[in-house]
């Protein structure tokens, strides 16, 4: 489903949290999670915590790097604050 627009709640405060795991397992991967320009990295357990402001939309987006993972890169709502990330491997390491 698309992310909800209310611009209304732009440049409010937000919190997401949750773990970076390997697509299709719980295996935690350390990554850096990026969203709206400010960024938290996974520690072992693949856990992270960012805190940001909403864009224009009242919505982020948020990207995950990882070394030898695809990145992954999707917008959401203020609807969403606690998120998983399933990464895939990168098909150059597999």
């Amino acid at each position: 489903s698309m992310p909800a627009a209310r611009p209304e709640s732009a440049g409010q405060a937000h919190t997401l949290s949750g773990r970076v795991l390997v697509q299709d397992t719980d295996d935690a991967v350390r990554a850096m999670v990026l969203v709206n320009g400010q960024f938290d990295f996974a520690d072992s357990n693949g856990e992270y915590v960012v805190e940001f402001p909403l864009d224009s939309q009242g919505q982020f987006t948020r990207q995950v790097y990882a070394t030898g993972f695809a990145p992954s890169i999707e917008t959401y709502d203020a609807s969403t604050t606690s998120l998983d990330i399933r990464l895939a491997r990168s098909s150059e390491c597999q």
